[in-house]
């Protein structure tokens, strides 16, 4: 949900991704001009921008798994991260600040892309599925996905990452698994 009201919605089986009014009509101003197979991951940054992961086929080039949209929708121009890895997908997008957002990518791999699309590995991976991330307070980041069974022991799915994106080793949680929440 966008600050004014406005829902962002990806419509995964007619391949595009929408906007809607507050009275759910479709905000025919947001003119999303890409071949989207999918929308995996959705994230609002500062200035109204978008940032967009998943199965993206083009904006008259290939562009990967990774975009960032005008608030208008159309594609800016300004963010060009490398071109992906074969079978590339993205499990959520975090804000990190201004200028840059933490993807995970789809083995639990965490990976920063500054404000111009520069891919910066920032050394930590779940090395499971990561379904959500969120800014905490401090600049952190709480991330959020599968828990799984290590021996006798569930590890927890829920994982808080320091400022600068070390694992918060004084951060526990319940291990449950853990679903994205709208």
């Amino acid at each position: 949900v966008q600050p004014d009201g406005k829902l962002l919605v990806g419509l995964w089986s007619r391949q595009v991704l929408v906007r809607l009014m507050p009275d759910a009509s479709r905000d025919t101003g947001f003119q999303v001009t890409a071949a989207l197979d999918s929308v995996e991951a959705v994230a609002l940054l500062d200035g109204g921008k978008i940032m967009i992961g998943g199965s993206l086929s083009n904006y008259g080039s290939p562009l990967g798994y990774l975009a960032r949209l005008n608030p208008d929708g159309r594609a800016d121009g300004s963010f060009n991260p490398p071109n992906p890895s074969r079978g590339m997908t993205i499990g959520a997008i975090g804000v990190q600040g201004s200028d840059s957002v933490i993807v995970s990518e789809g083995d639990g791999r965490l990976v920063r892309f500054r404000s111009d699309g520069r891919r910066e590995p920032i050394g930590m991976s779940t090395g499971y599925r990561v379904l959500q991330m969120a800014r905490a307070a401090d600049g952190g980041m709480i991330v959020a996905g599968d828990s799984y069974r290590s021996g006798d022991a569930m590890v927890s799915g829920l994982w808080r990452l320091n400022p600068d994106l070390s694992v918060d080793t004084a951060f526990t949680a319940a291990g449950s698994a853990v679903r994205p929440v709208v």
